[in-house]
């Protein structure tokens, strides 16, 4: 009598799924939880330093700009989560089918095995082995026969480990799927605290819009301090512009920059100019978000910094000008070749006029009360968006 098991076609199948699926899962998840972290970093150093200025009543701008960066960064956190659950979503998913095709294979095997055990067990029982060996008709053939036996005696102890590696797959595929199933709950729990803190902060953010309509009169009148001051800055630059390129003509100064990576070539890759923050204003045109008629004008970018308050360099260059500012404090223009960064808001400098400045060096810091940093990049004449030149946010905790 013969016996044979037949082992699953897609049991190879399996064990790969088994073996990879635990890795990418890991990998994957990994990647949502950084970028988690990065976002909850950014939204609680917004709300601390939204704290801050109302404990020392600043403007009301400040407040719904920090408020609005803040409701953007929730609605960033809510999209992570919810690639978070679709992933939890799909790994369940896969480990069902993963778990119904191995209890499948499972019941197979441990059917088969036990036909083929006990068949075994009856032929001990009766002695046929014996029988079996000691009926050959000659030594060699009895030699034969005695290999069979052992061979086929093998052959049951790997179908004996194979069902239990088998069962030992189904645990973990368990595991696994209990594992993943409290993750999702967490994620579901975190969602609903999300949308609770948006909420809220959806209802201080009318509030404001409520107060700023209320001092309509007195933020027309900040509006416009803060353009003149704007424009004094604008006017600082060109001049310090205009004197650098006299210079350069008549050989008082040499081209500045690196001569091994021109400026130009890290668009993208720069720096940023303070080691923790958000931006809360950034470039160009942009209307005022409740007097609809005022249109507000940026020429760079304003970061709020919530970690150290110094103020770093961006890229290899040189100082051309040191200049206290109303409305800009302390402002430091660096060269680098034909483009200028500008840096304003410092409290105190640690530079002078015609000092070498190299990526990442200490140019001054900023106040404690107010750490914004105001940034600009200029090509020439013409003022450029910082945030298209600085690395992305993601690649620093932002």
């Amino acid at each position: 009598m013969k016996y044979r098991i037949v082992i699953p076609k897609c049991l190879s199948l399996l064990f790969f799924l088994f073996s990879s699926i635990g890795p990418a899962i890991a990998q994957d998840r990994q990647a949502l939880e950084l970028e988690r972290t990065r976002i909850l970093s950014n939204l609680n150093r917004l709300n601390s330093r939204l704290q801050q200025t109302r404990v020392n009543k600043q403007n009301l701008l400040d407040d719904y700009n920090l408020l609005t960066r803040q409701l953007e960064g929730r609605n960033e956190l809510l999209s992570n989560l919810a690639a978070e659950l679709n992933m939890a979503d799909e790994q369940l998913w896969q480990l069902e089918d993963s778990i119904c095709m191995v209890e499948t294979d499972l019941s197979k095997l441990d059917s088969a095995y036990g036909l083929f055990a006990r068949n075994a067990f009856r032929l001990r029982q009766n002695k046929q082995n014996q029988a079996f060996i000691f009926s050959a008709a000659s030594l060699n053939e009895l030699v034969k026969r005695i290999q069979y036996i052992r061979t086929f005696e093998q052959y049951r102890k790997r179908q004996a480990a194979l069902l239990q590696d088998k069962q030992q797959m189904l645990f973990q595929l368990l595991d696994m799927q209990q594992q993943k199933r409290t993750e999702k709950a967490v994620v579901l729990e975190t969602i609903r605290e999300q949308k609770a803190f948006m909420e809220l902060e959806l209802e201080q953010q009318n509030q404001l819009i409520v107060n700023i309509k209320k001092n309509e009169k007195q933020l027309l009148a900040q509006i416009q301090t803060e353009e003149q001051n704007r424009k004094k800055l604008e006017r600082l630059i060109e001049i310090v512009i205009n004197n650098a390129l006299k210079k350069e003509e008549t050989g008082t100064i040499a081209n500045s920059g690196s001569p091994a990576e021109a400026f130009s070539n890290n668009k993208g890759k720069l720096v940023w100019p303070v080691e923790e923050g958000v931006v809360i204003r950034k470039f160009g045109k942009q209307r005022h978000p409740t007097l609809k008629s005022v249109e507000i004008v940026n020429n760079g970018i304003d970061i709020e910094s919530s970690g150290s308050p110094s103020v770093l360099c961006v890229f290899y260059g040189r100082v051309v000008g040191v200049q206290f500012i109303p409305g800009f404090e302390n402002t430091i223009i660096v060269r680098h070749a034909n483009f200028y960064t500008v840096y304003s808001n410092l409290a105190e400098i640690y530079v002078e006029r015609g000092s070498e400045v190299r990526s990442g060096m200490k140019l001054g810091s900023l106040s404690a009360k107010k750490p914004v940093l105001h940034f600009e990049i200029w090509q020439g004449k013409n003022r450029m968006n910082p945030q298209q030149w600085l690395r992305p946010e993601t690649k620093k905790q932002y």
